[in-house]
């Protein structure tokens, strides 16, 4: 037995295989499958033997059968398993064989498509011409003759070019397809077509020296020429044929009929030169002879009984045509009841071997078979041991360079997450600081003027005092008297307002933080809110007296916090109201509601001057007042806090300069 090395040899031994098959020549396929048995193999070059081995029963002498099915089925199970092409393409020729040998030649020309495509697919161009004769075959047999010249011309223009088997089988194929339209239209044109494509496979099977494909297009030409009114050019295809000593095949299971098609051409040759009787007594003999073999002979036969049809004697012409004419129809029968027997018993066979395949399968994968399968699965892991070996190494090294790298990078990360997370910490404690600062800031500037007015008050209550007992060791006048009283009770009254003023200051500055505002979460109405938020902003402006516009659809009963959002609303209304119109022109405020995937969603637009986009930045931020003294700038800043971080909701504003702003307020609709 040859070693591994030698299996490229076998895809070649393999290959050979095919092209037997396709010349039909049973005896080298046996040869050439008894040395791929003597050949080592991979399991894949064992599975394609194994389906070769399959046509090759088909092909020769053993007829299909059950068994022969089943086993196919069962080949076809590992090739999907395997998904190999080259593999997949054999199993399509088997299949192909197998049907053409029952007779099922539409049920063949699929999978001949399928062998096609996948060659096309694959590139696999040593098969592709094996498809293509297979698929060119099959339509002929089929009577599909149109579709057989569609393929014929679509491949004969195909580059690359294909081998000259299949181009001679392509040429043949299509002159065949205009012999049978120039019979059903009487074409002569088509019949003319039909010589020149005979011609071509003529001229291509003497190039390759192929005696079967060149007798064969002797006896086309030599049919086509007769019934062209060529009778010389016939007559010489005729005697070039019998001097290579061999009958025309016309049909690929002749089965002994060859000298029955040589009769009918010689006959079809006399009756074109006139000579009836002599014709009529070569097609005698040739039934007598075929009767011994009827089964085989009905396509020969048929043409015989419509040729003499087509030739009646005169003197016995109505005796002749009534006998002829039955027997053209008992054979018509015979053939159509063949065909029916063929196709339902390989229908029967698909069935049957359907039916039978999953308890073989499991039969078999016992004794022999599963030997072999363990046998060929330790062949492969003792040729795959020296590759790993071989790669053990690189392996090692590969991945020892690779924990190399990734301890490095993850080095790396861990030193620019630590950076990163510094930086971080350090620009948070930078905003804090400076966050604080100007809060500090704020606070300080806007307590300075309560502080300053009432120290300055209790300044002038101690200097009047003063001065007060020195002018007590004099005598004093009623209006001294009630001069010091008034001075102190003014001293009095402004150092009280100042330190009022203070107060209120310090509890808005408490409002800046969210831990000051005390609420559980409680059912509301968005719109009923919405509605006391606009009362309360109207009372809160006064006089001034703005349209406030509403659009709210049906809403549903929220759960949240209403007096925080009742806060956040008047600070937004009175800021529409206020700010929010341009003067001499009558403006108005528009508000709207909307309850969508889980959040309340409220908008507070006005049509005032707008807000500029530097403004935009920084308008949330504390002590943020441009009102010339009027308000403390803390409103909206207070007023995100308690959206943010007692709902966890949203606050955002959108703006065009001198098209009015946008504020929009976003709160769960069940806020816990």
């Amino acid at each position: 037995m040859n070693s591994a090395a030698d299996s490229p040899c076998v895809d070649d031994l393999l290959i050979q295989v095919h092209g037997a098959l396709a010349d039909y020549d049973f005896e080298r396929v046996t040869a050439l499958l008894d040395q791929l048995h003597m050949q080592a193999h991979s399991p894949i070059q064992a599975l394609r033997l194994k389906l070769l081995g399959v046509a090759a029963k088909t092909g020769g002498k053993e007829r299909s059968s059950v068994d022969q099915f089943t086993e196919l089925h069962e080949l076809q199970a590992k090739v999907r398993e395997s998904g190999n092409a080259k593999a997949a393409v054999d199993a399509c020729l088997v299949l192909v064989r197998l049907k053409m040998a029952y007779g099922m030649y539409a049920a063949a020309v699929v999978d001949c498509v399928e062998a096609v495509e996948l060659c096309l697919r694959h590139q696999l161009t040593e098969l592709l011409d094996y498809a293509v004769r297979a698929q060119s075959l099959v339509l002929s047999l089929a009577g599909l003759h149109a579709k057989a010249k569609v393929l014929a011309l679509h491949w004969l223009d195909h580059q690359p070019a294909l081998a000259d088997h299949a181009l001679c089988r392509l040429w043949g194929s299509l002159g065949t397809a205009e012999y049978h339209h120039a019979n059903e239209q009487q074409c002569m044109q088509a019949r003319l077509r039909s010589i020149n494509a005979h011609q071509r496979t003529l001229a291509i099977a003497k190039a390759i020296g192929d005696r079967r494909l060149t007798n064969n297009a002797l006896g086309n030409l030599c049919i086509a020429h007769t019934l062209a009114g060529h009778l010389e050019a016939a007559e010489q295809y005729l005697s070039e044929s019998r001097q290579l000593g061999i009958a025309p095949v016309v049909s690929i299971f002749s089965n002994g009929n060859e000298t029955i098609w040589d009769a009918y051409i010689e006959a079809l040759l006399m009756f074109a030169r006139g000579r009836i009787s002599a014709g009529k007594l070569l097609l005698t003999h040739a039934c007598m002879e075929a009767e011994s073999k009827r089964k085989e002979c009905l396509e020969p036969l048929i043409k015989i009984y419509e040729l003499l049809l087509q030739h009646p004697d005169p003197v016995q012409a109505g005796q002749d045509v009534r006998a002829w004419a039955a027997e053209l129809a008992r054979l018509h029968e015979q053939r159509s009841t063949l065909q029916m027997e063929v196709v339902a018993r390989g229908f029967e066979g698909m069935v049957q071997s359907a039916e039978i395949a999953g308890q073989n399968r499991a039969l078999r994968q016992h004794g022999d078979e599963l030997t072999r399968e363990l046998a060929g699965r330790n062949q492969v892991l003792s040729e795959t041991v020296a590759e790993l070996s071989a790669q053990g190494l690189r392996r090692e090294r590969a991945e020892a360079a690779l924990q190399q790298a990734h301890d490095e990078l993850e080095l790396r990360v861990v030193q620019r997450t630590e950076q990163l997370h510094e930086a971080r910490l350090g620009l948070a404690r930078a905003e804090r600081m400076a966050s604080l600062s100007r809060l500090v800031s704020g606070v300080a500037h806007r307590l300075n003027t309560p502080l300053g007015n009432a120290r300055m008050a209790v300044s002038c209550v101690g200097a009047a005092n003063a001065q007060f007992k020195q002018r007590m060791t004099k005598p004093m006048t009623r209006h001294e008297l009630a001069e010091f009283v008034e001075s102190g009770s003014q001293a009095a009254a402004l150092a009280e307002s100042s330190l009022a003023r203070a107060t209120e200051l310090m509890t808005v500055f408490k409002q800046v933080s969210t831990l000051e505002h005390v609420e559980s979460a409680s059912a509301f109405d968005p719109a009923a809110l919405v509605r006391d938020a606009a009362l309360l902003a109207g009372e809160y402006v006064g006089t001034k007296k703005v349209e406030i516009h509403f659009d709210m659809p049906a809403l549903p009963v929220c759960q949240g916090y209403p007096q925080m959002l009742l806060q956040v609303l008047k600070q937004l209304l009175v800021n529409a109201l206020v700010y929010g119109q341009k003067p001499g022109e009558d403006g108005g405020v528009w508000v709207a509601v909307r309850a969508d995937s889980g959040s309340l969603c409220i908008s507070v637009r006005d049509q005032g001057p707008g807000i500029s986009a530097a403004k935009m930045e920084c308008i949330f931020e504390p002590f943020n007042s441009d009102l010339s003294g009027v308000g403390l700038g803390l409103g909206l800043h207070i007023a995100r806090n308690l959206v943010t971080d007692l709902s966890q909701g949203s606050l955002t504003v959108s703006s065009t300069p001198g098209q009015g702003a946008c504020f929009t307020l976003q709160v769960p609709l069940n806020a816990v």
